[in-house]
């Protein structure tokens, strides 16, 4: 199976041969996400090295997603590069990942809570 879900045919059998392989031929095909042109929230917690405040150059003024770096933070820009969206990323509330806590609204806190509340 390709990346798009296509039979692509990788090798063959004959009593003669043997097993014979083929280099694949693999297609791309476009795909509309529906995504293009939207800017969606990323809601994490700094940890390294997944994500962590970038130190400025000297002179330099870092805002927006340019205050973070890491692995988090190259995996969202890649991603927001192929499929064409922008996003900003939110550091959640209460620095937790999130767990269950009858204290708070929806029963859980952290990312997990912001989820489920749709806190933006």
């Amino acid at each position: 199976m390709s990346m798009n879900s296509e039979m692509v045919k990788v090798a063959q059998w004959s009593d003669s041969d043997g097993l014979t392989q083929i280099p694949p031929n693999y297609k791309r095909i476009p795909i509309n996400t529906g995504l293009e042109n939207k800017t969606y929230i990323v809601t994490s917690i700094l940890e390294e090295p997944y994500l962590m405040f970038k130190k400025p150059e000297d002179g330099q003024i870092l805002e927006g997603n340019d205050l973070f770096e890491g692995y988090c933070k190259d995996l969202a820009d890649l991603i927001a590069d192929n499929l064409k969206f922008s996003f900003i990323i939110k550091l959640v509330n209460d620095s937790a990942y999130g767990g269950k806590d009858p204290s708070s609204p929806g029963g859980w806190n952290g990312m997990v809570g912001e989820l489920i509340r749709k806190v933006s």
